[in-house]
């Protein structure tokens, strides 16, 4: 949330990044707290100007780093907008919920895909973490003090849902705004109903019972003793 912070801020001063990966984004020690520090603006671009005809690049010779680029990035749109960064933040997350991006393919093979229109909606993390090879999959688990089985299922519903959105091949789909992104991983985070999820009665009474356990435990209670 704090990484999305800050490239929100660079996004109100009329910058996209282009660039968001793990390498970008360093973590400082500031007293007792650890602060990320997203790094090296050097092909970042003005919000509201267009690619210049050497800059909208495609195929090996487009701007940024492969595995993290939007699809709109490799075609060189000339209208690039805030939403490639809300992409490459989605599998900046994935990478660090899942262990690992959602494809194996190398850069190369992913640029001649997205080039060709070949390339795929990316797979679920849940699935994802389950189709891994099960020695790889228990090291990951374990880094994260978890079983296999466990992690998948903290990866399931709302963060699947919420980095889906991030990194939806259409930037139609995804979330408007890194503000966004971050809104939603803070509601998750205060187990209130995510808008990435498509929204149903029981999803949410569901949400709200785990936020009032206690009043809600009270008035079944009462209703039962009445």
């Amino acid at each position: 949330m704090q990484v999305c912070q800050g490239v929100q801020h660079a996004h109100q001063k009329g910058l996209i990044h282009r660039d968001l990966k793990p390498n970008n984004v360093l973590v400082a020690d500031i007293g007792d707290q650890a602060v990320p520090k997203v790094i090296d603006f050097g092909i970042a671009k003005a919000v509201d100007d267009p690619l210049t005809e050497g800059e909208a690049l495609t195929g090996a010779g487009a701007i940024g780093t492969p595995n993290y680029m939007s699809p709109e990035a490799f075609q060189g749109h000339a209208d690039l907008d805030t939403r490639a960064d809300v992409y490459s933040l989605g599998i900046v997350l994935y990478e660090l919920l899942a262990g690992v991006r959602p494809d194996d393919l190398s850069p190369m093979a992913l640029i001649r895909l997205t080039m060709a229109g070949q390339r795929a909606e990316p797979p679920r993390m849940t699935a994802r973490v389950l189709g891994l090879d099960p020695d790889k999959a228990s090291a990951l688990a374990a880094a994260r003090g978890l079983g296999r089985s466990q992690w998948a299922q903290q990866l399931r519903d709302d963060l699947d849902w919420i980095v889906q959105c991030a990194i939806a091949l259409d930037r139609n789909r995804r979330y408007a705004s890194v503000a966004d992104l971050a809104a939603d991983l803070n509601r998750f985070l205060q187990h209130q109903a995510v808008e990435a999820r498509p929204p149903s009665l029981r999803y949410r009474a569901g949400k709200f019972v785990r936020r009032h356990r206690v009043p809600v435990l009270a008035a079944a209670l009462v209703l039962v003793a009445l």
